[in-house]
């Protein structure tokens, strides 16, 4: 008997727990949750069901649904969402919320309660083929910027949310720069070597960790990753240290740039010392080279609402490595 299990409240829930009791589902209301044993769930004599497998949340507001999923997340359930009866605006807002904080699907305002039992049987039947085949859900996890996060060299991770950096520790204790990535990239474990690679919360962060996938998706994004990685490769070896540190610059703005008045606005908190670590200079060096650079017109800092950020003025999307590249043929 598939079991399901209902995390929130109101008269809407409980008419959906009332259609699925009778297409067969067992129905247990979180965080009431019965206790288990090897055998199952007991529920009065002589019936025993096996735990649930999928969560139901229902609520009306995005504190309230924050709240609900970390619920079902503290019991180790994948969960859709039932958008309880909201105002339209409201109900856009709370479809964000609930997908950032990792539902499987959502289900608007107003769905039919033969709708929602149709969605709760196919998710259901999805989970159980993938754990069937030997596959699983992955595993949502929250980090605080400057946290290590660890990563096994049979597993993949992305990025759901934040920025995460990637590091390299040398021998003297140094710290050097590998790269930023953002919502969307992949990694995959890397194993313990003397190159001593490592990942770190650059700001508060949320990733999935899956075990290692070669699937066709998998695959692109990890290609997308590593052309990336060429492209910081190719401008951390450039001769020039002002080349370098533009051709850096220029790699962010791809990557995190977003349109203002002064031109394109890095939108990632990056400092003096951790753009040091990037192209191997000090952080003396750093500050050195961008006086000149200002005065050039090639790059400035404006204050944003998260802070005092860089902003390339000529910097035009990709051409990341022909702008690094013509501080040499003009002689800048």
């Amino acid at each position: 008997m598939k079991h399901l299990a209902l995390i929130g409240g109101g008269s809407r829930l409980m008419e959906i727990a009332i259609h699925l009791h009778h297409v067969g589902f067992a129905v247990t209301l979180l965080p009431e949750l019965p206790e288990r044993s090897a055998g199952g769930e007991r529920r009065g004599p002589g019936t025993t069901f096996p735990p649930p497998g999928l969560a139901l949340v229902s609520a009306s507001q995005a504190d309230e649904l924050v709240a609900l999923a970390a619920a079902a997340e503290h019991h180790g359930l994948p969960w859709l969402f039932l958008c309880d009866d909201t105002p339209e605006n409201a109900g856009e807002e709370l479809t964000t919320t609930a997908y950032r904080a990792g539902a499987l699907a959502v289900l608007p305002t107003g769905s039919s309660a033969e709708l929602v039992v149709q969605a709760v049987e196919r998710a259901s039947d999805s989970l159980t083929a993938q754990s069937g085949a030997g596959g699983g859900r992955p595993r949502r996890r929250h980090y605080r910027s400057g946290e290590a996060i660890p990563l096994r060299v049979d597993e993949m991770l992305s990025i759901v949310d934040g920025i995460v950096a990637q590091v390299v520790w040398h021998e003297d204790g140094g710290e050097g720069l590998v790269g930023l990535w953002g919502v969307g990239h992949l990694f995959s474990g890397h194993p313990e070597d003397d190159f001593a690679v490592t990942l770190r919360a650059h700001t508060d962060v949320v990733v999935e960790i899956d075990l290692l996938d070669a699937g066709v998706d998998a695959f692109e994004r990890l290609l997308a990753r590593v052309r990336h990685l060429e492209a910081w490769s190719s401008v951390q070896s450039r001769q020039n240290m002002q080349q370098r540190l533009l051709g850096v610059l220029s790699l962010l703005a791809e990557q995190f740039g977003e349109a203002c008045s002064e031109g394109t606005l890095i939108d990632v908190r990056i400092t003096h010392a951790q753009l040091a670590a990037a192209i191997g200079a000090t952080r003396a060096t750093v500050t050195r080279l961008l006086g000149p650079m200002r005065r050039k017109g090639l790059v400035s800092t404006v204050q944003s609402a998260a802070g005092e950020r860089f902003c390339l003025p000529q910097w035009q999307s990709g051409h990341s490595l022909e702008v690094a590249g013509g501080l040499a043929a003009t002689g800048r």
